[in-house]
């Protein structure tokens, strides 16, 4: 039996007075079967090309091109990092509003951590988990406050996840900062 015609979700639909035909087009009910639920994947163009009916509310797409999640919402594409969690080495803690995500194809970490930091010293005080980390060191910017003035210093990603602080002049309690690269870049 011939496709009559789709339905929501790009389902085939088969009408009994339809083409007459020997068998089911099982090559239709396969192709239905691969999209049916509410999640797909396929790269950045597939995704923008997809309109009608094979899109609709609540589809998660996994963009292969881009490396991401992405939820069809009130008509448009919004997309649905991933987040992570930054573990704490041994002397030193993550405050509870750092933040790690993925969004647009960039690694954003906001990391505000307390610990004791002297003068002018290095200090590895944290670790990404796998899929957060880059794939060449990444270096940013970052202050330093506490019990002397505020001081700016620097933030050290290393391709094994390390985080290193960079500790400007004087002695502080609090390092906070932000900085973004390339997934896997």
């Amino acid at each position: 039996m011939a496709v009559d015609s789709f339905v929501a979700k790009n389902a085939p639909n088969f009408l009994g007075g339809g083409a007459p035909d020997l068998a089911v087009d099982s090559n239709a009910i396969a192709t239905y079967a691969a999209k049916v639920g509410n999640r797909r994947a396929g790269t950045t163009a597939e995704r923008i090309a997809a309109t009608g009916l094979d899109v609709w509310e609540g589809l998660e797409w996994f963009d292969t091109t881009l490396r991401y999640s992405f939820l069809y919402l009130s008509g448009g594409w919004v997309s649905v990092g991933p987040s992570g969690v930054v573990t704490a080495l041994a002397g030193f803690v993550v405050a509870s509003d750092t933040s790690l995500t993925i969004m647009g194809g960039m690694v954003r970490l906001y990391l505000r951590i307390t610990g004791t930091f002297v003068s002018s010293t290095n200090y590895s005080v944290a670790t990404l988990p796998a899929g957060f980390r880059p794939g060449s060191i990444k270096y940013g910017a970052l202050v330093f406050v506490g019990s002397s003035f505020p001081a700016a210093g620097g933030i050290e990603i290393s391709v094994d996840g390390t985080v290193i602080l960079y500790n400007g002049p004087g002695a502080h309690t609090n390092a906070g900062g932000y900085i973004q690269f390339p997934v896997g870049g």
